[in-house]
């Protein structure tokens, strides 16, 4: 994604030359352009719907989109068959899968019901329930009921409860999600008065990102307290996130964009929001790697400020040395393919007032990633079954591999998502069939490969047909060990997709493992 804003005959130029690392079959591209910063709400929207992950998180942020899904979008993002009927659908089937994290007390789990509890984001689903009932969409009432109870609880307990979801600033996130939960009470009128007041007068000194500052001045606002309301927004706007891992699963990015959208739904210091809209359009520039939780706010803040009136704007749009004059209001989308995009692309602003011109573009790159090393590092080997290591550019129909990642942090990680696609011919093994070999039948280093295993902090695996998926919390200068089987099926020749690991909340802490450039699998 990039931003840029064009004042008047200003303009903004992408060529082929910018994307010839990409398969131009697989090269696909949205220019958005408006005299108002706006952050994309289709282009954030379609990466939410198509996220593979599932999350308490994720799955809240990518059903929030649902929410606001009008024809108009729907048809924008490919979705023409998209009804009222199956946008409810998708609604429920987001509502089933944050209903099956939820914990006996009220709170919410990571990836199920047997996960920690989760306090930032126990305070998120409770705000997503209360935007979806605004929607007209009804929620479980026992389930709601049981949220906003285990908020109440947030909310009052005086002392904290310094949850086992690490942070650099345990306090900080104790304030955090406390005023987060407050705020969400208080847009049903039933935040305590006196335990906001208290949270503001002994805690707020603890806060070390805007958003929460914002989350307990809006929550005095709606409880009717304006004076210790603005004494919290005045100190916030005092405060910049710095670099630590606060947990809140937050960034410079989604705070900002949640800033921008709380403050204009609630009209409240709104010459704040727009003020953040232009520092936010200047920390996107050229920014690679999203979160959910990032993609989810931004989404919000461009539903926000794409309200209101809006002025006409004008500007010259040549593709393939064709050129054609843009008139109108609000935002202007245009999907491009490579085929549009075989001469440079050129738009040009025409009239005084500033166009915010938005271009991303995503496709398969023509070379393999290469493998990465810094503060995250992963490997990735192939063993037989008897703890030897495999030469697997080669094998036969029937062949049953051992499939070894070891993932190297430099600093406490506690979020990482771990994915190794599997080549076509390979399919993973089923553990529960009784000819499978076992892992602890397979012996490295003198020791199964389930005690390697032992040692390594695991949230969450999924086995699916065509990857393995694994969340892991991994500490200061650990490693992590992690295996599966895959079985040989198909004959033929394949190409080797790398291992990669990503911090699932600073998305740009992410390595590439290294890997074998082909499989070739024989019947013999």
């Amino acid at each position: 994604m990039c931003i840029r804003d064009r004042t008047k005959d200003q303009s903004f130029n992408f060529s082929a030359s910018d994307y010839a690392h990409l398969e131009p079959d697989t090269f696909e591209a949205v220019l958005s352009v408006n005299n108002i910063v706006e952050f994309n709400s289709r282009e954030q929207m379609k990466h939410l719907l198509k996220y593979p992950y599932g999350c308490l998180e994720q799955s809240t942020s990518s059903t929030y989109p649902w929410l606001y899904a009008n024809e108009e979008i729907l048809h924008s993002l490919d979705l023409q068959k998209s009804t009222s009927k199956s946008r409810l659908e998708s609604i429920n089937y987001g509502l089933s899968r944050i209903q099956a994290k939820a914990l006996k007390n009220g709170a919410y789990g990571l990836w199920s019901n047997t996960s920690h509890e989760q306090h930032w984001l126990t305070a998120y689903v409770g705000d997503f329930f209360t935007d979806t009932k605004e929607q007209g969409i009804e929620v479980n009432q026992k389930l709601f009921k049981n949220t906003m109870a285990r908020l109440t609880s947030y909310l009052n307990n005086k002392n904290g409860s310094y949850s086992n979801r690490w942070s650099e600033s345990a306090k900080h996130y104790d304030f955090s999600y406390r005023a987060y939960a407050g705020y969400v009470l208080s847009r049903h009128n039933k935040a305590s008065l006196s335990k906001l007041r208290d949270l503001a007068k002994h805690k707020s000194e603890n806060a070390e990102s805007q958003l929460a500052l914002i989350h307990l001045a809006l929550a005095l606002k709606n409880q009717g307290d304006n004076v210790n309301s603005q004494a919290m927004f005045d100190k916030a706007i005092t405060v910049e996130r710095g670099s630590k891992y606060l947990s809140d699963y937050g960034s410079v990015i989604r705070d900002k964009a949640l800033i921008i959208h709380l403050l204009i739904k609630n009209q409240y210091q709104v010459d704040y929001a727009f003020d953040t809209a232009l520092t936010l359009s200047k920390a996107l520039a050229d920014k690679r790697y999203l979160s959910t939780q990032e993609r989810n706010a931004l989404f919000l803040a461009s539903i926000s400020l794409e309200q209101g009136k809006h002025k006409d704007w004008q500007a010259d749009l040549a593709i393939n040395q064709a050129t054609s004059t843009i008139k109108q209001a609000g935002s202007f989308d245009k999907k491009l393919s490579a085929v549009d995009l075989q001469q440079p692309l050129n738009l040009t602003n025409k009239l005084d007032d500033r166009l915010y011109v938005n271009f991303a573009y995503q496709g398969v790159s023509k070379e393999r990633p290469p493998a990465t090393t810094g503060d995250l590092t992963i490997e990735r080997d192939y063993y037989d079954s008897k703890g030897q290591k495999l030469d697997a550019s080669k094998l036969k129909v029937g062949d049953q591999v051992l499939v070894a990642i070891r993932v190297f942090s430099q600093r406490r990680s506690p979020d990482l998502l771990v994915v190794d696609l599997l080549p076509a011919g390979l399919e993973l093994e089923n553990q529960n069939l009784s000819h499978s070999i076992k892992l602890e039948s397979i012996i490295f280093d003198g020791k199964p490969a389930t005690e390697w295993q032992k040692k390594t902090k695991v949230l969450h695996q999924e086995y699916r047909d065509d990857r393995y998926v694994a969340a892991i919390d991994v500490g200061y200068k650990g490693i992590s060990y992690l295996f599966y089987l895959a079985r040989a099926v198909t004959p033929g020749i394949y190409k080797v997709p790398a291992p990669f690991v990503e911090n699932m909340y600073q998305p740009d802490k992410n390595a590439v493992g290294n890997t074998l450039d082909s499989i070739e699998i024989t019947n013999q």
